[in-house]
């Protein structure tokens, strides 16, 4: 979960591939599935790009909007591949 800026907050979740994205205003925002080309890169959507730093900032940009930055304020527990899969991204488990 991440609060933005606007004080909107949008629920986000990686798939196991690790490229892709959904996101979602909460409570009732209609989903949004983005994907990156590879891993560390910009997900891309339909009039929509989300770059994601450190795990904890996500920058949504919008065709028709300004940037707008949040902040990660809780995580769920993961499953060991979606573990594996954060600590890929997040450039811990490159072998």
């Amino acid at each position: 979960m991440y609060s933005c800026r606007d004080g909107s907050k949008v629920d986000a979740h990686f798939l196991a591939d690790g490229l892709t994205l959904d996101i979602s205003r909460v409570p009732d925002g209609k989903p949004e599935r983005l994907s990156a080309p590879a891993t560390g890169l910009t997900f891309i959507g339909h009039k929509v790009n989300v770059t994601i730093s450190d795990g904890d900032t996500m920058v949504i940009t919008r065709a028709d909007a300004k940037s707008l930055p949040c902040r990660r304020i809780r995580t769920i527990s993961l499953s060991k591949s979606e573990t594996q899969t954060a600590a890929y991204m997040r450039g811990a488990d490159h072998d």
